[in-house]
Order: structure tokens, then sequence, then C-alpha cells
């Protein structure tokens, strides 16, 4: 009998968590920031386990495209990155976290980002709001 309850209790909670949406961390996840330098950047982005892995590293690169708008750059280079998966013993454990360090830039590269165009093609799919004016 305890065991039914405690998998009908977890049956219950597992079912309030919703899909991480995009902002600042909070309750499920979201991103934050750390300014190293002027140009310098390390954005994480959390997710938790009802959203797709790869959404975390969207996101960073979606608040990496935000920032540079903010600071008036049209480009970012990703100079380093890494994402992990975090496994607990429940599903409720279980979360992606994706960090990038960017470097903003003034001109055009072929290793660089465009943030308006980027943020541009992840709006439709993620209901961003508008930015880059």
């Amino acid at each position: 009998m305890k065991k039914l309850v405690v998998i009908a209790l977890a049956a219950v909670l597992t079912g309030c968590v919703s899909y991480t949406k995009y902002g600042p961390y909070g309750k499920g996840g979201g991103y934050t920031e750390v300014q190293v330098n002027e140009t310098v950047f390390e954005i994480t982005a959390i997710v938790n386990f009802k959203t797709h892995s790869s959404t975390a590293r969207d996101y960073a690169l979606a608040r990496s495209a935000q920032l540079a708008c903010k600071h008036g750059y049209p480009y970012f280079e990703v100079i380093d990155q890494e994402t992990t998966l975090n496994t607990g013993r429940r599903s409720a454990d279980h979360f992606t976290t994706s960090r990038l360090t960017i470097k903003l830039q003034p001109t055009s590269n072929d290793q660089y980002y465009n943030a308006r165009i980027l943020y541009d093609n992840m709006k439709k799919n993620y209901q961003l709001p508008s930015i880059c004016g």
C-alpha cells in the first residue's frame, strides 16, 4: 500500500512540472550570466527533464544574442562551451546545463554568430521577446 501511495504521489508531482521556459533562472531552470570583462560573458542555461536537452544550448545562445544587442555588438564568438546532462535517482532530478563563454565582436567573421539573425530564428521556436530594435 505504501508503495502505491509513493508511486501515485510521484506521478502527481511529475505531472505538475512543465518544460523550462526561456527567462532568467528560477524554479525549473533558466539562464544566468556573469560578465567577465567588458566584452566577455559566461552564460549558463539550465533546463529540466521535461525539456529537450538541446534547448539548454539554444537558450544560452539566445541569451548571448540578447547580451550582444544590449551592449551594441552585432556579433559574438563562442570561445568555450560545455554541456552536461545531470541525472539522479528520480526523473525530477534530471536536468541539462549548457555553459557558453562568449566574446562580443564588432565586426563579422566566419566563426562568429550574427546576434540578430540567430535570435530572430530562435524567437520563432521558443516564443522569445523581441530585441535588437
